[in-house]
């Protein structure tokens, strides 16, 4: 427990700091001792020095001539200022962790954000079924092989998700029906026939994406069916812009890897995934991670399998 001593302490240097910068207190005193997490804010010239409680961010009052400092040299207090932003707060605060049920809200976010262009340039009301295809029946029925980038915050700013066995998540494609799917998106008018991705005008066709999202076998077991059941397990991962580049995306795959072959799980020879024909680029990126592209006539896009 903090002594009394040094809580006036703290006290006076939070009020001769505000006096020395010209800024009101943002937070009185009391309020602010009741957090344990604090940001070091320093002047441009690192003389002053200013305590902000991290549940009090942002900071939209704050002047950019402040800069807080954690571990590392300062930068602008301004980066701050949306927290939802792919830029907030600097890369060195990130660590990846497991994914939680309170990250449900962010992933959907990033697994809509990173949409590839047909989809995301497509209506509000269709790019808001995407979570329900390829991100919530990961985190949902293989929650703890999935992965998340904290931007340091709490806030999940990227994720690798999948899980060890399609087989075992078809299984239990069920449970994700009642638990998630029905609750939100009601069952489409027929499950027999698939829909055109596309409408005869280039939109995308919101009912082939609701189909897919009720039957496990046109979602997930497609491509697992055409590698002939050698990999199996899956893996997604998608990563805000602004964190891209970074070397978390790496570590993010590594790590699900790890948990995929501590699963117990029978994951056959390894992992696949698939890759968007909007988005080849990343191909070389998990080449250099030990993928390998498995050749499938007329597919569209690229699958790519490990092995374990």
């Amino acid at each position: 427990m903090r002594s009394r001593s040094s809580a006036m302490s703290d006290k006076r240097q939070l009020h001769s700091a505000s006096s020395k910068c010209g800024v009101a207190p943002l937070i009185s005193f009391e309020q602010a001792r009741r957090f344990r997490q604090r940001l070091t804010l320093y002047s441009a010239d690192h003389t002053c020095l200013l305590y902000i409680y991290r549940d009090q961010l942002p900071i939209p009052s704050l002047p950019i001539s402040l800069f807080y400092q954690l571990t590392s040299p300062p930068h602008s207090i301004s980066q701050y200022q949306n927290p939802m932003s792919s830029t907030n707060p600097p890369a060195t605060m990130a660590f990846i962790r497991p994914f939680k049920p309170s990250d449900t809200e962010a992933c959907k976010h990033i697994c809509i954000a990173t949409l590839p262009p047909t989809l995301l340039s497509a209506p509000d009301s269709v790019r808001s079924l995407a979570p329900y295809l390829w991100t919530l029946p990961f985190t949902t029925l293989s929650p703890e092989t999935c992965l998340v980038l904290d931007d340091g915050t709490g806030l999940a700013v990227g994720y690798c998700i999948g899980c060890p066995s399609v087989y075992t998540l078809t299984t239990h494609y069920p449970t994700y029906l009642t638990t998630v799917l029905t609750p939100s998106i009601p069952a489409p008018k027929q499950l027999t026939t698939l829909a055109p991705f596309l409408l005869p005008d280039g939109a995308v066709n919101a009912e082939h994406l609701v189909q897919k999202a009720w039957r496990a076998d046109w979602l997930i077991m497609e491509d697992a069916e055409a590698l002939g059941g050698q990999w199996k397990g899956m893996m997604h991962v998608d990563i805000l812009e602004g964190w891209q580049g970074k070397g978390f995306g790496r570590g993010l795959v590594e790590g699900f890897l790890g948990r995929v072959k501590e699963s117990g799980e029978d994951f056959g020879k390894g992992v696949y995934l698939g890759v968007s024909p909007e988005n080849l680029k990343v191909v070389g990126f998990y080449e250099r991670l030990g993928w390998r592209v498995w050749e499938r006539e007329g597919a569209e896009g690229v699958t790519m399998v490990i092995d374990l």
